[in-house]
């Protein structure tokens, strides 16, 4: 009987969700009609009364197990630990806003037992809006191809919403997924694509997942990028300046990198994500680049999203040398990545603003080496030009 029907874990990973659904979000998981299951909620040390009432449905009801962090974790560290805590061959996320149809768990089952090359399996989705009306999502994604490739191609290209992460997954496989970068916009984005190349993801077609679109969906980007930093990263948000949206075109090369595809099946992805989500981002990262510009030609290296004036260093402050070198540092390591990700940037600044970050490590050779690039694709950036003068003045002296 337990072969017949396999044990499933829904890991809830929650912060404060007293009050935006909580309840109703377990009420939806207990009453589903596949009886052989398992909650394990793990509570990133929610400020509200989420503990109590989680604590209150595990009286009630064995199936529960509650775990409780001492510290905010992050989003992304928390949904990572109720699947760690996971021990069935079955696993689901689920998020404390949304609610499941009682035939969710039942519905997707039945399709994986059929088929053992389906590692995902997700239900069309209602969206609720804030003002009352619905809609069904456009759920694009069913890669059933045989070919990984395709699968992935499939993902990347159709992938509007991303309700397939909630979908029901064998958890030998997304044990085996790698955890993208905390930096990275659109992280669920990049685990469909690295799941498609281990195996299908399908579709059935009833509506069984509700989704509420709350006011987060109506923010301007900047305050979008604001709010997944600080889920992500609640207690380490000063990382210098971030590039949410090149980070995650890097993690979408560094999934097929690490695939066990053939050489020539990567080189063909890599370029393939170069144009669709590259491409579809282009804006995006065009954007935070010409930003992260901005800010370092004011000398400013540590930059909170959603906040302009939070930690901006508006003066080199010869006491804090250590940090400044740590900023400079880190931004010259995404300054790498863009480069990689966004060959297509071709403005006056990013080898100025590279220049300045070489310039505070000390490295003064490399930072003369970025002002005449610089120099040598817009003669007439004349910041560019002054800077060199300073800093070949500097080494003379030497």
């Amino acid at each position: 009987m337990e072969h017949e029907n396999p044990k499933v874990t829904v890991g809830l990973a929650v912060y404060n969700g007293e009050n935006h659904g909580l309840r109703e979000c377990l009420v939806s998981i207990l009453e589903q009609d596949y009886a052989n299951i398992e909650v394990i909620i793990s509570d990133n040390a929610s400020t509200d009364h989420t503990a109590q009432l989680c604590l209150e449905f595990a009286a009630k009801d064995h199936r529960i197990r509650f775990y409780q962090h001492e510290t905010n974790l992050g989003a992304v560290k928390n949904f990572y630990r109720v699947l760690h805590l996971c021990t069935t061959p079955f696993f689901k996320w689920a998020d404390h806003g949304d609610t499941l149809k009682p035939a969710y768990i039942s519905s997707c089952m039945k399709r994986m037992v059929n088929d053992d090359a389906i590692v995902l399996c997700y239900p069309r989705t209602l969206m609720v809006h804030e003002n009352g009306t619905t809609e069904i999502a456009n759920d694009h994604v069913n890669a059933v191809d045989d070919s990984p490739v395709d699968r992935y191609l499939h993902v990347i290209s159709e992938l509007c919403y991303c309700n397939a992460a909630y979908g029901l997954m064998r958890t030998s496989m997304i044990r085996e997924i790698r955890i993208g970068d905390q930096e990275c916009k659109g992280a669920d984005g990049v685990i469909l694509a690295e799941i498609a190349l281990r195996g299908k993801i399908a579709q059935i077609d009833d509506v069984l997942y509700v989704t509420k679109r709350d006011k987060k969906w109506s923010l301007g980007i900047e305050e979008q990028t604001a709010r997944i930093c600080r889920m992500n990263t609640p207690n380490d948000m000063n990382r210098g300046i971030t590039f949410p949206f090149c980070r995650m075109v890097g993690e979408y090369l560094q999934t097929v990198r690490f695939s066990s595809l053939s050489e020539s099946d990567k080189v063909f992805l890599y370029e393939q994500t170069m144009k669709i989500p590259g491409r579809t981002y282009f804006p995006r990262m065009r954007d935070e680049i010409k930003r992260a510009i901005e800010l370092i030609h004011q000398r400013r290296f540590d930059h909170n999203w959603g906040d302009p004036n939070d930690g901006a260093v508006r003066q080199l402050d010869p006491k804090k040398k250590a940090l400044y070198y740590y900023y400079a540092a880190e931004i010259l390591k995404r300054f790498e990545e863009v480069l990689c990700v966004c060959p297509q940037f071709n403005e006056p600044g990013l080898h100025y603003a590279r220049a300045i970050c070489l310039t505070v490590m000390d490295r003064f050779a490399e930072a003369v080496a970025a002002l005449r690039l610089e120099l040598a694709r817009f003669p007439e950036f004349e910041p560019a030009r002054r800077q060199l003068s300073v800093l070949e003045q500097m080494m003379a002296r030497r």
